[in-house]
Parts: structure tokens; C-alpha cells; sequence
């Protein structure tokens, strides 16, 4: 007989590492810490998630996904790829800032695909949705026609570094005009200039 788990319990202890990695380290935090304090028995932890390695990895695709989510967030309102991009980079940036401690999860995996193959399939959605909207860009004539993947390394070397940059100085985010000529100059790269 299979045992039916509780989808609350799966959900507190995703709360519960996930909070308890943001303040402590991943590697500073066991199994048993995350069940003590999500108020669970010892081994609870192990019916929703047989491994360490297999929690991690969920934690990572749940933050990713929610990432993914909200960087999506109203881009078919944008009618050109620059301005799927910005909304999509904008979205992202203010969701690191209202989910610090998922966007840190995510991070502490995230290694851009160039740099680390096996981790491109764990962070493809980013990726390739970056690159689908660039490749449109590019055939609308409204990116420059370089090597696709130069074009992504740029943008996504650009994006961590404006991350990055949120996180010591988030008040960027509430002043519009700046966010906007942050967002202009770091596409500026692959944009297309008008002469």
C-alpha cells in the first residue's frame, strides 16, 4: 500500500531549508535541523525527499521555476524583443528582491552554461527563453547578428552583474527613470543602434 504524503508537510519543509540555507550555508545544515525545525519527526524529511542531494535539487527547480514564472510575467505585452527583454530582466530583478531567499537557492547553483555544461539543462528555461526572444530580435533585424551564443553570454553576464548590483542598492528598483537607463545600457550591446 502506498503511503499518501501530506502536500503541507512537503511545503513546510521546503519553507524550512530553504530559510535554514539562506541564513546558515548549505553545507552548515542537516536533515535533521531542517525537520526540527519545521516542527517534524527526525525522519519526516526522508518520506518527502530520500536524499540530501534530492531535496537540494528540488529546491533548486522550485526556485528556478518560481523565477521563471515571474520573469514571464506580462512579456506578450511587449511588441519588440528589446522590450521582451527589459520586461523579462525587470521582472527578474524584482524578483530576486521580493524572494531573496529563493533567489539566493537559485543562485547558489546557477553557473551560466558556458561555464559548467552539466548545468545547462538545470537552468535551460532561463536560457533558452532569453534566447528565443534574441533570436527573434535578431531575424526582426532589432539585435545585432552576432554568434547567438556570444549574444546570451552578454546578456547573462550583463543581468548577474545588475543583480548583483540591485542587491547592495535595491532602492534602484523603486526609481524607474534609472532602472529603465540601467535596462537601455545593458542591452546596448547586442541592441541595434539606429544612425
Amino acid at each position: 500500500m502506498t503511503r499518501t504524503l501530506d502536500p503541507k508537510k512537503r511545503k513546510r519543509i521546503r519553507e524550512t531549508a530553504i530559510s535554514l540555507f539562506y541564513r546558515h550555508g548549505i553545507e552548515n545544515v542537516s536533515m535533521a535541523q531542517i525537520a526540527r525545525e519545521a516542527g517534524l519527526a527526525k525522519g519526516t524529511g526522508y518520506l518527502y525527499f530520500p536524499s540530501r542531494k534530492e531535496l537540494l535539487e528540488d529546491l533548486f527547480l522550485y526556485s528556478r521555476d518560481r523565477c521563471m514564472e515571474a520573469c514571464d510575467r506580462d512579456l506578450e505585452e511587449e511588441p519588440t524583443a528589446c522590450g521582451k527583454l527589459k520586461r523579462r530582466i525587470r521582472n527578474m530583478l524584482v524578483w530576486h528582491r521580493d524572494y531573496p531567499q529563493e533567489a539566493w537557492m537559485q543562485r547558489a547553483f546557477n553557473i551560466p552554461p558556458s561555464m559548467k555544461r552539466d548545468n545547462y539543462e538545470r537552468m535551460s528555461p532561463h536560457y533558452l527563453a532569453e534566447r528565443q526572444i534574441i533570436e527573434a530580435g535578431v531575424k526582426a533585424g532589432e539585435i545585432k547578428d552576432l554568434p547567438i551564443e556570444l549574444s546570451c553570454e552578454m546578456l547573462f553576464s550583463a543581468v548577474g552583474g545588475v543583480i548583483r548590483y540591485v542587491n547592495l542598492c535595491p532602492g534602484v528598483l523603486e526609481d524607474e527613470a534609472m532602472l529603465d537607463i540601467v535596462l537601455t545600457v545593458m542591452l546596448e550591446g547586442i541592441a541595434k543602434v539606429d544612425k
